[in-house]
């Protein structure tokens, strides 16, 4: 079979991140952003949906059904997905958005054009893939980011936490525009790309760099606390030396006088 090599870079990835602070925290936050908008943006556009297809009466189903396989996806990642790696969930997250998307808006297009209401319950079925989405995505970036410092864990939920406010800005700014719902959602489908490709760069950067942790850093010499900076502890050690050598001197005395009498 072949051999597959993978290059390992001798800077470590706390280095890495160190050097880059703005990429890192750039493509934490827009993976946590965009990992959350694609179903705010359909929660926040459930009162127009309804009202474009004569359904007022029926808005709640989008949030109990998105709701509802949201809950089951949850339980369900760790059994069906535990076999397939990060950035594969990635891509099969932001491909079921785009389709999610693009559903809705075919369904919108067609449902205006044609005046039939049972579009509706295509836009439904669209909306819950986002549901699936951000709650695979979600419990998938949580465990990638045990391979990383505690400090960029700050910037997905950053992300996470603006999700909401993007959505909602976007489609007021849209509405405020003109744009109706079914250009909105063929207008926003590009944006997953970015986050696909923002956790691709994300996961690439894990491969290239080792991460090292607080808990591996090396034991100092007699049990030395870690707290000493370089000039404490080897000063520290040279007293040490110096007690040890005066205690074999002192042996060494005391043996040859014994010996001379």
């Amino acid at each position: 079979g072949k051999m597959k090599l993978s290059f390992v870079s001798k800077t470590t990835l706390n280095q890495s991140i160190e050097a880059n602070k703005l990429k890192y925290y750039f493509a934490f936050f827009v993976v946590g952003l965009l990992n959350k908008s694609g179903v705010a943006m359909v929660l926040t556009a459930a009162e127009g949906l309804a009202d474009d297809f004569n359904m007022e009466s029926e808005m709640a189903l989008i949030l109990f059904c998105i709701t509802l396989v949201g809950v089951a996806s949850r339980f369900l990642t760790g059994v069906i997905c535990i076999k397939i790696k990060h950035t594969r969930r990635i891509c099969i997250c932001a491909a079921l958005t785009i389709i999610s998307f693009l559903t809705i808006f075919v369904a919108c297009y067609y449902g205006d054009k044609t005046k039939n209401n049972h579009f509706f319950y295509l836009v439904v079925g669209a909306g819950t893939l986002t549901g699936i989405a951000e709650s695979v995505g979600e419990i998938t970036i949580v465990g990638f980011l045990h391979g990383f410092p505690s400090s960029l864990i700050s910037e997905v939920s950053s992300g996470t936490g603006f999700g909401g406010v993007f959505a909602t800005l976007t489609l007021l700014g849209a509405s405020s525009m003109g744009i109706s719902n079914t250009v909105f959602f063929l207008a926003t489908s590009p944006l997953i790309l970015l986050y696909a490709y923002s956790f691709y760069w994300i996961d690439r950067q894990k491969r290239t760099y080792k991460y090292k942790s607080e808990l591996e850093e090396p034991m100092l010499p007699n049990n030395k606390s870690t707290d000493y900076n370089d000039e404490e502890y080897e000063a520290e050690s040279l007293r040490d030396t110096s007690v040890d050598s005066i205690i074999d001197i002192d042996e060494q005395t005391q043996n040859n006088k014994k010996l001379s009498i």
